[in-house]
């Protein structure tokens, strides 16, 4: 799972030619979250259903009628997160193809390149697609609105890829620019959830604003640009620091709760001795109901955690014991929803 002025009358192939402009970096993100989008949400909500057989129309429509370029964008983000599905087989067939040319990446460009062109014209037919059309649809939408945004690409980490290793890249995403400074989003992974039932997969529609204008150093926690200034931060991580973190799940970005730098995906303990894990709060409300559910090789339990918040520092402290040795995956849950996994190693002494 990277903007133009001028007039386009339908989405083709011609769109596909993009000049990519070089990422100046911005600043922090700040009061946006705090911001009432609900006349851009009801703006997006009185186009549901439209075509994308006249895209710069409907570009207009959404954000001609707002003050702010905030706002614009946050009506085509919210419109495209509800209206476009996620194509399930399309994103199967990437993940084939670049597990076949994982040996050969000028095979896989070939192949990708004919891949998206493919994904274009499906998207405009039945408004489905994969990351690139979702990032690519963003990005062109927002160029009719003046409003300058970016596909980026690069490594999305999830339970099911990246855990311990990167091959090809496998993501797209968007940076917009607002105020002259510069904003990341993942309109995909807002949009809903692809969930496995056995070995059949489904799209469940499902928007998650925690992936809208997300602050650079929690949107690095799942998500790795090819180019390192893209990451927005001053020093980006590498790809083995990138995948020494836990594994982050849409309800961390949801609730945004994360885990801080004394979790890793790999983490050795000793037995009996008390453990203090530190998780960075930038939610507008308390957590609540925070659980553990542990993995061992003999049974699965889950547990209610004890949190100590500190609102003036938004962070959570949790302290725990574990009284046996053994291997473990941790799951961190909020509500009944997983916020981030990772691994345990427990030794006697």
């Amino acid at each position: 799972m990277e903007k133009n002025n001028r007039p386009i009358p339908r989405l083709d192939i011609a769109l596909f030619l993009i000049i990519f402009c070089p990422l100046m970096l911005g600043g922090q993100i700040d009061a946006y979250h705090s911001f009432n989008f609900k006349k851009a949400d009801s703006i997006a909500s009185l186009y549901q259903g439209e075509d994308l057989s006249n895209l710069f129309d409907l570009s207009l429509k959404l954000s001609k009628p707002l003050d702010t370029d905030l706002e614009r964008f946050r009506a085509i983000y919210l419109w495209i997160c509800q209206n476009i599905k996620n194509d399930y087989r399309g994103t199967e067939r990437a993940s084939h193809a670049r597990r076949k040319y994982q040996s050969d990446s000028g095979a896989y460009q070939k192949w990708a390149s004919n891949f998206r062109m493919e994904s274009l014209q499906t998207l405009v037919k039945d408004k489905k697609g994969n990351c690139y059309s979702y990032s690519f649809l963003l990005s062109e939408m927002s160029k009719i609105a003046g409003i300058e945004c970016l596909i980026i690409g690069g490594y999305g980490r999830l339970a099911n890829s990246n855990t311990s290793s990167l091959g090809l890249p496998n993501h797209s995403w968007n940076a917009v620019k607002l105020e002259g400074s510069w904003y990341l989003c993942d309109p995909t992974w807002s949009s809903g959830y692809i969930i496995h039932d056995g070995q059949v997969g489904f799209y469940e529609a499902q928007f998650n604003s925690g992936y809208f204008l997300c602050p650079p150093e929690h949107f690095i926690l799942n998500h790795l640009p090819l180019d390192t200034s893209h990451s927005f931060l001053n020093e980006s991580p590498s790809k083995d620091e990138f995948l020494s973190r836990p594994i982050l799940y849409g309800a961390a970005f949801e609730h945004g709760l994360f885990p801080n730098s004394n979790l890793a995906f790999e983490n050795f303990y000793y037995r009996g001795d008390t453990i203090e894990w530190i998780l960075n709060w930038a939610g507008t409300e308390p957590p609540t109901n925070l659980t553990l559910e542990v993995e061992s090789a003999f049974h699965n339990y889950q547990l209610p955690l004890k949190a100590e918040i500190r609102p003036e520092q938004k962070i959570i402290r949790i302290k725990y014991v574990f009284e046996r040795s053994g291997s473990r995956i941790l799951h961190f849950k909020m509500k009944g929803q997983i916020l981030f996994s990772c691994k345990a190693e427990i030794s006697k002494s």
